[in-house]
């Protein structure tokens, strides 16, 4: 097994479903001692300072990738500035999700090593052991988990809660698809890397754009990795992972692909697209017959308690931290939000909020809910409509075909906006803070 090849290729999506990715490659030994000698400081970024070492380590990375791959090295002074603009943007978030007070568990890092290791056929020491070999540090490679997973949470929170997807939203989209997004006979897997233009774009910069667009589409056709091409270039929300956007069907594919992409045959590689975001390349990566689907569906109960308008958040946290503390010493739940939840439709059952779809709670309660084994509580969490306690009573799949089609849609829904939020959000992130480039 080449575990090095495949560990170049995967990373974490904002998702939360964890790949493989470029992390593993950060114990070039020989090389971090010559960078010890050359450091000095490359970029200020807010409170933090981004060395010399730290972008020769992330070119070294992304060099020797090119290097193990068939795409052709880009000038040196475009992929510095191209590498050093990711760790700018990269800083930016990790320091953000720090100032939110999020925090990554042991437990966390430790349940993703595992499934890294898992998807490589590994027991965790076999993998501890594969990196050993490699003369990889095992505590570094915990600490880049530790990063993605923090950004990862910071996305989730920031952009995640920035979608909404209305019920009038999916009548809408399944009435535009004849009432089914399930019913496609073949199922696409496809590829997608962005290359965005800003709104006050000039003529020049577009134009640039657009050629850029076509290099890397001859390169593909001739052979160049697409995640290669994917991770350096693009800008979508699916770039960290190769640019692969998973299997869909033909209705799920988002609307600005959706007559090509039944056209192409496995490997095709389309000319490029023209948007409002920019210019798309979508290569269609494989192809399948018709698939059989369920949905996950968790069947959970809650106590809320609203944050006050007046006095602020204090009371709402005081008094669910005192139900929290009933809750642990043996009170019924039922009973508890019957007397004291302000979510008065649900106390009325006890707090039930029966049999819940995904995508159709806020990120907040539905990352908690899925975290929670059954039979759990958790403990208190905050969201926009104030403190909650969460109970997972019961999951199942189901197979209900009405149900089924709302969350495809939902989900479909939500994926389209996410990447045009996630794009808006991190150039926002990037144009209000303080960056002084010093190369």
């Amino acid at each position: 097994m080449n575990i090095m090849k495949q560990l170049f290729a995967y990373r974490f999506s904002v998702s939360q479903k964890l790949v493989l990715f470029t992390l593993i490659i950060i114990g070039l030994n020989s090389y971090s001692a010559q960078a010890k000698q050359i450091d000095h400081i490359v970029a200020v970024v807010e409170d933090s300072v981004i060395l010399q070492s730290e972008l020769n380590n992330k070119l070294e990375i992304i060099k020797q990738k090119i290097k193990s791959g068939s795409a052709g090295m880009p000038p040196t002074s475009e992929l510095t500035q191209q590498v050093l603009e990711k760790l700018v943007v990269e800083n930016l978030q990790l320091q953000r999700a720090k100032k939110n007070g999020l925090v990554i568990s042991e437990k966390m890092i430790n349940q993703s090593i595992a499934q890294i290791a898992k998807q490589n056929n590994l027991s965790v020491p076999q993998f501890r052991q594969e990196l050993a070999n490699h003369g990889l540090d095992f505590h570094r490679f915990q600490d880049e988990i530790h990063s993605q997973l923090m950004i990862d949470q910071l996305r989730s929170r920031e952009v995640t809660r920035r979608i909404k997807v209305t019920d009038q939203e999916i009548d809408i989209y399944l009435k535009a698809r004849g009432g089914s997004v399930l019913s496609s006979k073949n199922r696409y897997r496809i590829g997608h890397i962005l290359l965005p233009i800003a709104d006050d774009a000039s003529p020049t910069n577009k134009q640039l754009t657009e050629q850029k667009a076509q290099r890397l589409i001859e390169q593909l056709r001739n052979g160049a990795d697409f995640k290669e091409l994917a991770i350096l270039n693009s800008e979508a929300s699916t770039a960290a992972k190769g640019g692969d956007i998973g299997w869909r069907s033909r209705q799920q594919i988002p609307s600005i692909f959706t007559d090509m992409v039944p056209k192409m045959s496995k490997g095709d590689v389309h000319d490029a697209i023209f948007s409002s975001s920019g210019y798309h390349i979508i290569k269609l990566l494989d192809l399948q017959g018709e698939v059989h689907e369920s949905i996950k569906q968790t069947h959970a109960r809650h106590i809320l308690i609203k944050t006050d308008e007046v006095f602020g958040d204090q009371p709402a946290q005081k008094k669910i931290d005192a139900l929290m503390y009933e809750l642990e010493n043996g009170a019924d739940f039922a009973v508890l939000a019957k007397a004291h939840s302000d979510d008065k439709v649900s106390a009325l059952n006890g707090g039930d909020l029966d049999w819940i779809n995904p995508g159709s709670l806020v990120p907040e309660f539905e990352t908690t809910m899925n975290q929670l084994d059954v039979n759990r509580i958790s403990k208190p969490v905050k969201t926009k409509y104030g403190w909650h306690i969460i109970e997972v009573m019961e999951r199942r799949e189901s197979h209900d075909s009405k149900a089924m089609e709302r969350a495809a849609a939902r989900n479909e829904i939500s994926r389209s906006k996410m990447e045009e939020e996630t794009r808006l959000w991190l150039r926002q992130l990037r144009d209000e803070a303080y960056v002084e480039l010093r190369i």
